[in-house]
């Protein structure tokens, strides 16, 4: 059987000492999504965000001299309480 777009869904979770406004409107930002998605020496060269419902994220991950592209489609979108 070969997976669709519709069949995967990932879950991540992270502690991030931040407050949750600040971490709401970093994937809103792509310079600050930039800075916090990813791990260790890893880089985001590029991300884009098309922040609504049905909108997408689009970035570029590089470690140790190879990119990896990725693609995420923001399902809901629902502000801070």
């Amino acid at each position: 059987m070969t997976a669709t777009e519709k069949d995967l869904t990932l879950t991540v979770e992270r502690v991030i000492d931040a407050s949750p406004e600040t971490l709401f409107d970093a994937w809103l930002d792509p310079e600050t999504m930039k800075r916090f998605i990813c791990p260790g020496d890893t880089t985001v060269p590029s991300a884009t965000s098309d922040a609504h419902e049905g909108g997408r994220f689009l970035g570029e991950d590089q470690r140790d001299g190879h990119r990896k592209g990725w693609t995420s489609i923001l399902e809901k979108l629902a502000g801070v309480a």
